[in-house]
């Protein structure tokens, strides 16, 4: 029922064929595929269906890790979006080099990476994004993930100065909850 729900969202049926609707009016960086605009039609569907009231922590971490890896990047855009944040997508979902996205809060730089996991972080893509974040010359990033977080992955975030969204920290941002950014 969802993915007709999606599909019905992303398709309309017309004498000509089928013709991809157009995503709603937006500030966002114009996007160069209908791809892109499929992702973020699910990653609106799925914060819909977060935040039609009622969805604990287990259901909603049920349900991050159940979507689609790219409609997960571009719902956590539109949650930084949605706090005025300025923001830039990647225009490559694979082989984007580690890095899933750029926001600008307060006029300085943030990396996104986001991993929809299901088990424990793998340090190595953390030391990954580390790296990402000093050759990009930001301020700082945020790791993002739908999993589990061993301590080695915990303290590498901690020595590297990295912001972590997971757990109850992830399902309130995007529930849109404040979140404090230090520094």
């Amino acid at each position: 029922m969802v993915a007709e729900r999606l599909r019905s969202m992303v398709v309309e049926h017309t004498a000509e064929g089928i013709a991809l609707l157009q995503p709603p009016a937006s500030t966002r960086v114009h996007l160069k595929s209908s791809r892109h605009q499929q992702y973020i039609q699910q990653a609106n569907f799925v914060l819909e269906q977060l935040r039609s009231g009622g969805v604990q922590l287990p259901k909603a971490l049920y349900i991050l890790r159940k979507m689609n890896s790219y409609a997960f990047e571009e719902l956590l855009l539109t949650c930084c979006h949605e706090r005025g944040w300025d923001i830039e997508h990647n225009f490559k979902y694979s082989n984007d080099g580690g890095l899933d996205g750029r926001v600008t809060i307060a006029g300085r730089l943030y990396l996104i990476q986001a991993k929809r996991y299901r088990g424990y972080i793998n340090p190595k893509h953390v030391h990954d994004f580390h790296k990402v974040i000093h050759q990009e010359k930001a301020y700082g990033g945020f790791f993002v993930h739908s999993g589990r977080t061993e301590e080695l992955a915990n303290q590498l975030l901690r020595e590297y100065g990295i912001g972590l969204l997971s757990g109850q920290s992830l399902v309130d941002f995007v529930l849109g909850q404040s979140l404090k950014v230090v520094g």
